[in-house]
């Protein structure tokens, strides 16, 4: 059985490239992605049950309308109603896999030691395009234990790429020098 989320994902997806805005909806679908992130409280908001829902849609037209496409506007407002807005998230994550498949996009992760500007982001993000011949999009995830540098995966591809291999190959190479000399 098909989960809730993907159901709405998919009609997201078919929606939006029925109307060959796909682009623009992926992007409108991470930027309320990313503030819904930053605002848990909106997202309580949204979610409770004593909020009368007339009241959340005209949150929602406060915040959003004339900044994103009235269909992504309309949908969030489905959710709404459909007392479905907790999975907002995982569903604009979904449509954006979706999305992203259907445009030849290959989808990955970065781990990075510390924040990482969007210009060096976009810099990694074309290298490995091009090591792998597809269009890349990488998720940023900050694992300090890297130390500098930093990791990729994407499917069954791994760049590592940080100090912390670096010291750990440093490493098994000494021991192997010790115990072999």
């Amino acid at each position: 059985m098909e989960s809730v989320h993907k159901s709405y994902a998919v009609a997201l997806f078919e929606l939006a490239n029925e109307a060959k805005q796909l682009e623009i909806y992926q992007e409108e679908a991470k930027a309320i992605s990313n503030i819904l992130k930053d605002n848990k409280e909106f997202i309580e908001l949204l979610n409770n049950q004593f909020v009368n829902k007339d009241d959340k849609k005209e949150l929602l037209d406060k915040v959003f309308k004339n900044k994103i496409n009235n269909m992504m506007l309309n949908f969030l407002k489905l959710l709404v109603d459909k007392q479905r807005f907790n999975l907002t998230i995982e569903i604009f994550k979904t449509f954006n896999s979706l999305a992203n498949e259907y445009r030849g996009i290959e989808e990955g992760i970065l781990y990075v030691a510390s924040k990482l500007d969007e210009d060096k982001i976009k810099a990694i993000e074309a290298k490995i395009a091009q090591k792998i011949n597809k269009k890349v999009e990488l998720s940023t995830v900050i694992d300090p234990s890297l130390i500098g540098g930093f990791k990729v995966i994407i499917s069954d591809l791994v760049i590592d790429n940080s100090i912390k291999n670096k010291l750990e190959s440093l490493k098994n190479d000494l021991v192997e020098e010790k115990v072999g000399g």
